[in-house]
């Protein structure tokens, strides 16, 4: 289980850039679905931006088998145990700009030239802050945008049929649809932090790799 954890925490403590903190991911049940240690790079009244290095070490679901989730039939995927193994974070790092108080949070990607890939916009419950560590829950929808600000949906089929597996309600998919929609407002529109040029941003060289275990 994770630490007790203080919804106002955004606004009473903000971080400082290169502070190291666990970003954690739940299950609806409340048991950890990911983790990982981040660091900080930007904490202000308009968010949470951190940074997941390219090789540390997180928590990470497989099958109950050891198998990628992914590699269940899709009717079967929610239905089936799942654990948590400690592995390496694969390919380049990710940054991930958290939107205060949104229901997403938007994770851009590059190859491990720096060539930037794009956005994926991870639809998951708004942040909830604890003294050194995030925690939110993924809610499967996601968008994918790409360098030309051409948008799609993923993972439709997964959000359906884990609505059939009764891993979340009908009314909660819905709701997870609507949000869904609201981030595509923004990017139609090119509002922040799509707009705000984080894909030109880079890691302090001087960032050692953070542990999992503090």
């Amino acid at each position: 289980m994770t630490a007790p954890v203080r919804p106002d925490a955004a606004a009473s403590a903000r971080w400082e850039p290169g502070t190291v903190i666990l970003s954690t991911y739940l299950h609806p049940d409340g048991t950890v679905e990911g983790q990982g240690a981040v660091r900080v790079v930007q904490h202000d009244e308009t968010g949470l931006v951190t940074w997941q290095a390219p090789g540390s070490e997180v928590l990470w679901s497989v099958l109950a088998n050891g198998a990628e989730v992914r590699t269940a039939p899709l009717a079967e995927r929610f239905r089936q145990p799942w654990k948590q193994i400690r592995r390496r974070w694969r390919g380049q790092g990710v940054l991930r700009v958290s939107p205060a108080d949104a229901p997403w949070t938007v994770w851009l990607f590059w190859t491990e030239a720096w060539q930037f890939r794009g956005w994926y916009v991870n639809l998951e419950r708004p942040l909830t802050f604890g003294d050194h560590e995030v925690v939110t829950t993924d809610h499967i929808l996601d968008i994918w945008v790409d360098t030309n600000r051409r948008w799609s949906w993923k993972d439709r089929d997964e959000l359906f049929a884990a609505t059939q597996a009764g891993r979340i309600s009908t009314a909660e998919a819905a709701q997870i649809r609507r949000d869904g929609e609201a981030a595509v407002e923004v990017i139609e529109r090119w509002g922040p932090p799509f707009s705000a040029g984080w894909e030109r941003w880079r890691p302090d060289p001087a960032w050692q790799i953070p542990p999992l275990d503090r």
